[in-house]
């Protein structure tokens, strides 16, 4: 049973260590820029909206969008006068941050779920929420490291840990005392705020030294990344999608 659980919590302790490698080559750092940008897109658009949207409605519709849109509002109301590069503020990560702890709270509870259900198809879930732990890692540590350094970095990863395993082990506890449609409300806002973040910045940026590749080598490691990153959200789309009907 907690072999799910210790695999997931790997797969996010291990984000830093990808990405330092990666660091050395430009090939490398086009994968991992395509695979983190194609797998968060692909969880927000083909599982956490979906999700959200059937559980609550048109509420969970207009909070991802108001998710997607209140960054810029903020950025125009913090943004010193005369300063005309926008900068992703402080309390837009906070709230990204508490978004992918909520998420990391309902993976914790598949993961532990999954284990009850292994002949319906549990263990496919399992691997697939397993899978999307790792770009998601490597998302929140491109994001946090290079603003607030190794610390705050580590710290944003082990919260992810600590909600996973707070899911894991005390989630049907949270879901007994928790409505389902202002949970999904507020994950369909953290889908948009999410994207935002993923479009406001390039994720992985060519640091250090990096040993140069031509053109197409980087053009044919973009490609495979993106091709990574998307199968693995259809992947979980597609099991979670199926463990839901099966349930019902």
């Amino acid at each position: 049973m907690l072999h799910f659980l210790f695999l997931s919590l790997l797969a996010i302790a291990l984000a830093p260590f990808f990405l330092k490698i990666a660091s050395k080559r430009h090939s490398a750092l086009a994968f991992l820029d395509a695979f983190i940008l194609c797998a968060v897109v692909g969880l927000v658009v083909l599982h956490i909206l979906p999700e959200s949207i059937i559980h609550a409605g048109y509420k969970a519709g207009l909070a991802a969008l108001l998710g997607l849109l209140l960054p810029f509002a903020m950025n125009r109301l913090l943004q010193p006068k005369g300063h005309a590069h926008c900068e992703v503020h402080g309390s837009i990560l906070t709230i990204a941050w508490i978004g992918l702890a909520a998420h990391a709270i309902l993976d914790g509870m598949a993961l532990s779920e999954a284990h009850h259900l292994i002949e319906e198809g549990g263990a496919s879930l399992a691997y697939a929420v397993i899978l999307h732990r790792l770009p998601e890692g490597m998302g929140l540590w491109r994001v946090l490291h290079p603003r607030y350094g190794t610390v705050i970095g580590a710290l944003g990863l082990c919260g992810m840990m600590l909600a996973t395993t707070l899911g894991f082990f005390f989630g049907a506890v949270v879901a007994e005392h928790t409505s389902e449609g202002p949970l999904m409300v507020f994950q369909a806002f953290m889908g948009g705020t999410l994207l935002h973040l993923i479009f406001h910045r390039h994720l992985v940026p060519h640091i250090g030294k990096a040993v140069p590749e031509s053109q197409t080598m980087k053009r044919v490691f973009f490609a495979v990344g993106a091709l990574a990153g998307t199968s693995i959200a259809l992947v979980l789309s597609f099991t979670s999608l199926h463990h839901h009907m099966h349930s019902h």
